[in-house]
């Protein structure tokens, strides 16, 4: 780990290394290969830059000004690619307009255009390793086998929506409704119609679908760092991403 590391600081990581450090901080078992969560999280955290750094140093000698859409990733472009922190200002993105609550004549269009159940949690973001889609599924199907939500007899449904990225597509069934891109013009009711969105992303340099979602007046689960619990502030119910019990717990809050 330390070893790859400091090439990520150095800037010398290829872009193979760069995809095969994502693919090795999901699913890991047994004792020989397992990371720890803070190893985990090192490696996501340092391979957001690790393909470009040279490049951005580079650029960053030239540059008069730098800006980040956070102070967490201004902290990591500081700590990870080592750049002058007296050069970046963190100025924050704003969000389109259409987020914002609709009628639930709209919701209910959404809901049979898509096959959705009347309850639903929501996933707003690209297949990839970081956003930590895995153990949303995982948290999920613990909340289905819950006799205490089963007994309720309300079908409950996982919904995922967003780019196919190069990570693994989560496989769909009656009760996980992968719906890929949708229309736009969609989001908000299918953000306004949901229980919550459930975002429990291990790095964000932001977190747009936690303000989009906000915005149109869903509750937000989120992870307990970086940039999502800066944005989210006291806005949001916090998990663990690393732990599918305590994101399956906040779920039936």
């Amino acid at each position: 780990l330390n070893k790859t590391m400091s090439r990520v600081k150095r800037g010398t990581v290829s872009r193979r290394k760069h995809n095969k450090l994502f693919s090795q901080t999901k699913g890991f078992t047994g004792t020989k290969n397992r990371l720890t969560r803070d190893a985990k999280e090192a490696l996501i955290h340092a391979g957001q830059y690790a393909y470009h750094g040279r490049k951005l140093r580079k650029r960053d000698n030239r540059a008069l000004w730098i800006t980040r859409i956070s102070e967490a990733s201004k902290k990591d472009m500081v700590d990870i690619l080592r750049f002058d922190p007296n050069k970046i200002e963190v100025i924050y993105p704003g969000i389109d307009k259409i987020f914002t609550p609709v009628n639930n004549e709209d919701i209910t269009r959404v809901k049979q255009k898509y096959g959705l159940f009347n309850q639903y949690f929501l996933f707003v973001g690209t297949m990839e390793p970081r956003e930590n889609l895995h153990k949303t599924i995982i948290a999920f199907e613990k909340i289905l086998n819950n006799p205490l939500i089963s007994s309720r007899n309300i079908p409950l449904q996982m919904v995922i929506t967003g780019n196919s990225g190069w990570g693994d597509i989560p496989k769909t069934s009656r009760f996980v409704n992968n719906l890929g891109l949708v229309q736009r013009s969609d989001l908000p009711a299918l953000y306004s119609g949901a229980s919550a969105l459930v975002y429990p992303s291990l790095y964000e340099g932001f977190g747009l679908p936690v303000v989009e979602a906000m915005s149109c007046g869903c509750p937000v689960i989120t992870s307990d760092r970086g940039s999502l619990k800066e944005i989210a502030s006291d806005s949001a119910i916090f998990v663990d991403p690393q732990d599918e019990d305590d994101i399956a717990i906040k779920m039936t809050k």
